[in-house]
């Protein structure tokens, strides 16, 4: 199996679009700040990896896959706030 991924990076709107949404967050007492601050999601990957992504690249056209362990964490805020897909969406 490849082990080089090849994850796309977020792009944000403007040069402070993500420190700004990281203090009004903050400000209303973010979830995801409180968890990762108890938890290391880093070990995970490779065993997300391991279990989710089986397949190899056949060429490397197409968009890239969002990074796992942001894909898990985010499965992990949906289950616990009992949210749907569209409400955990960002624009």
């Amino acid at each position: 199996m490849n082990t080089n991924r090849k994850y796309r990076q977020p792009k944000g709107a403007s040069l402070f679009e993500t420190e700004n949404t990281n203090i009004a967050l903050s400000s209303m007492g973010n979830p995801l700040a409180q968890l990762s601050s108890a938890i290391d999601f880093e070990i995970f990957c490779k065993t997300l990896e391991n279990l989710i992504l089986t397949k190899e690249y056949k060429a490397m056209s197409g968009r890239w896959r969002i990074y796992i362990v942001t894909m898990f964490k985010i499965l992990l805020l949906q289950r616990l706030y009992n949210l749907s897909d569209h409400q955990t969406q960002t624009n």
